[in-house]
C-alpha cells in the first residue's frame, strides 16, 4: 500500500457474493491495519474538523 488513499477494488467492490471466509479475512486485515496505525477511527477526526469549523465560524462573526 503506497498511500492511505489506495483502493483495492477487487476487495471493496466484490459485492454480496463473498464467502464467509473472505469476509472474515477482510475483517482481520482491517483489524491489523487499525492495530498497526495504518487506519484511524473516523469519529475523532470528525470531532476535530467540527471544532475547527466552529472556531472559523466564531472568528468570522467578530
Amino acid at each position: 500500500m503506497d498511500s492511505p488513499y489506495d483502493h483495492e477494488p477487487q476487495e471493496a467492490d466484490a459485492g454480496p457474493n463473498q464467502s464467509e471466509a473472505e469476509v472474515r479475512a477482510m475483517l482481520e486485515r482491517s483489524r491489523r491495519d487499525i492495530a498497526e496505525g495504518r487506519i484511524v477511527k473516523l469519529a475523532p477526526v470528525l470531532d476535530r474538523m467540527r471544532a475547527v469549523a466552529e472556531r472559523v465560524r466564531s472568528e468570522r462573526q467578530r
